[in-house]
């Protein structure tokens, strides 16, 4: 097993503790982790849209998408998940539908609305309250566009679910260590306490000599 980032520590938590069955559709780690409200692919894969908001930083938003990707290529390539193909995806973008409205006049001009719901009052006396309603709210946004084919390796991530192996849950319940790691652990601090006992029993004798050698 390689070393992973914090980062990655926190998506492996995640995936090993999913509090939601739906949280075991890849496409929930890039919605959760990847602080951006669109990513989007072109047809012919050949570039990725990302939106995300205006006060983050592109370098951080763009590592994590690919930090996902990488991750879970090397979590299926090594059997610790397995990968399973649906047909969540009807568009060459993750997007959340339920929480935000999205303007798209060009890839380099894409606004995002957030729905916010509200209720209507009035003082009139007998209409009160015209109920709840959905309002739009402008999220003030970035645009990056990247020539890169990674959007086929986020589709078939995205538009699947996985399935974690006991390998990978004891992995991360033993504090992110293999079970040779914890092995190798134990033997070197056996090692390192047989020394210390031979030290001291060494100096003991030494000290026993030197004094009944004294005495003598």
């Amino acid at each position: 097993m390689r070393t992973f980032s914090d980062f990655e520590k926190d998506v492996l938590k995640f995936m090993v503790y999913n509090p939601e069955p739906q949280d075991m559709c890849a496409i929930a780690l890039f919605e959760k982790f990847c602080n951006c409200y669109l990513i989007r692919w072109t047809e012919d894969f050949s570039k990725l849209i990302l939106v995300y908001d205006k006060g983050e930083n592109f370098a951080d938003i763009r590592q994590k998408v690919f930090d996902i990707v990488v991750l879970l290529n090397y979590l299926e390539k090594n059997y610790y998940i397995g990968i399973f193909p649906l047909n969540l995806l009807k568009s060459k973008q993750i997007f959340n539908y339920k929480k935000y409205e999205l303007d798209d006049v060009n890839e380099h001009s894409i606004r995002i609305w957030q729905i916010d719901k509200c209720t209507i009052q009035s003082n009139h006396p007998i209409l009160k309250d015209f109920g709840e309603c959905n309002r739009q709210i402008l999220l003030g946004t970035e645009t990056l566009i990247e020539n890169t084919t990674i959007g086929k390796q986020i589709q078939q991530y995205a538009n699947a679910t996985y399935h974690v192996t006991q390998t990978l849950k004891d992995f991360v319940d033993n504090n992110f260590q293999t079970i040779d790691d914890i092995k190798y652990q134990k033997t070197y601090c056996q090692a390192w306490i047989g020394i210390f006992i031979a030290g001291i029993l060494s100096i003991i004798s030494i000290c026993l000599t030197i004094y009944f050698g004294y005495k003598k």
